[in-house]
């Protein structure tokens, strides 16, 4: 349930952080400086920009997280029943750590990275993919389609090994149910 609750969470986070971003943005062109410059560094530290972008990244891992805790409840329920709150927690140690560190490195991307100084105003205040280098959203969008890709592969396999599971569950009531009424109709 506490991986289910970090997925609302992280869901939560991409929705305020685009919500934001429409209103910024809204806001910017209904007072007209939407066209105003400014720089990659005060784009990138504002929450809507940061937000959306990390969420993005952390949605598709926690995708796959699920997928992977889905898989070992069907397929190992007996070790999945062991492993108790405490991997959960450890779960969700780890991917908010690799937020962190995905955030770290955005921002220092964008302020030691960049070819242009960061503090030099060359962007609009829409602060659009622009600021970031032109290969990080193709990566970034390149990545997730391959996680989400992995993570409905780790379903089908959810899905296997659950008809595997209820095939066999199926199988064996079915003979209980035979043996028994077997054995009380020759005894009678």
């Amino acid at each position: 349930m506490l991986i289910i609750a970090l997925k609302a969470a992280v869901d939560f986070l991409y929705g305020v952080g685009t919500l934001l971003l429409g209103v910024y943005r809204g806001i910017l062109m209904a007072q007209g400086v939407h066209t105003d410059l400014t720089t990659p560094w005060q784009c990138v530290i504002l929450p809507p920009i940061f937000l959306s972008n990390i969420s993005v990244q952390l949605m598709v891992i926690v995708n796959v997280v699920v997928s992977i805790d889905r898989y070992m409840a069907v397929a190992y329920p007996a070790k999945y029943r062991l492993m108790g709150i405490s991997y959960a927690k450890k779960l969700v140690i780890g991917i908010t750590s690799i937020g962190l560190v995905a955030l770290i490195g955005l921002w220092a991307m964008v302020y030691f990275g960049m070819a242009y100084a960061p503090i030099t105003p060359a962007f609009t205040r829409m602060c659009t993919n622009a600021v970031l280098p032109i290969w990080y959203p193709k990566c970034q969008t390149t990545a997730v389609a391959l996680v989400g890709l992995l993570s409905v592969a780790i379903y089908a396999n959810v899905f296997t090994a659950y008809r595997s599971a209820m095939k066999n569950v199926g199988q064996t009531s079915t003979q209980q149910v035979i043996r028994f009424f077997t054995f009380i109709c020759l005894h009678l």
